[in-house]
């Protein structure tokens, strides 16, 4: 796995084939984000996003999150070891995550499409020189790597785009 935490896709090699994947970060951080909105009457939760490749991955990415094979999945887990919610609150997310799971049975084709969707709309935002994250306006800036496009949101919004 190739990739940063920062970059759109990550890209997976397998002999002499590359394939483009979106960041697993990115991923993960939308699905917390879920997990928080279904879990809005505990705001004190300490979510940890850990992202986990299989065993045989050899990973070559610099980031500050946990990305790991899964032979580290419960040396990883150990060391976030702080209980932060009771028992009865832990009972509670449970059923609370499960019924979601239940009543949200759309099929996987209209997740797709909505994915589909979203990912045209930000790169339309992206042609408009619209921040997909915050709605800012996007410029051309000059970095260490060349040119980009970044927000004029920044500091509180950090996106870029390569061009």
């Amino acid at each position: 796995m190739v990739g940063n935490e920062k970059s759109e896709h990550w890209t997976q090699v397998l002999f002499k084939r590359k394939k483009r994947f979106y960041n697993p970060i990115k991923q993960n951080l939308g699905h917390i984000n879920v997990l928080k909105t279904y879990l809005s009457k505990y705001p004190s939760i300490n979510y940890i996003p850990i992202v986990v490749f299989l065993s045989k991955s050899d990973i070559k990415v610099k980031t500050t999150h946990d990305i790991i094979n899964s032979r580290q999945l419960i040396h990883t887990i150990k060391k976030y070891n702080e209980i932060n919610i009771e028992k009865r609150e832990k009972e509670d997310i449970y059923k609370i995550i499960n019924d979601a799971n239940l009543v949200d049975t759309y099929d996987k084709t209209e997740h797709i499409k909505s994915i589909k969707k979203l990912i045209q709309r930000r790169k339309s935002d992206i042609q408009d020189n619209k921040c997909p994250q915050c709605g800012g306006r996007l410029v051309l800036r000059n970095g260490e790597y060349g040119e980009f496009l970044g927000c004029t949101s920044y500091p509180r919004c950090k996106f870029i785009n390569k061009i």
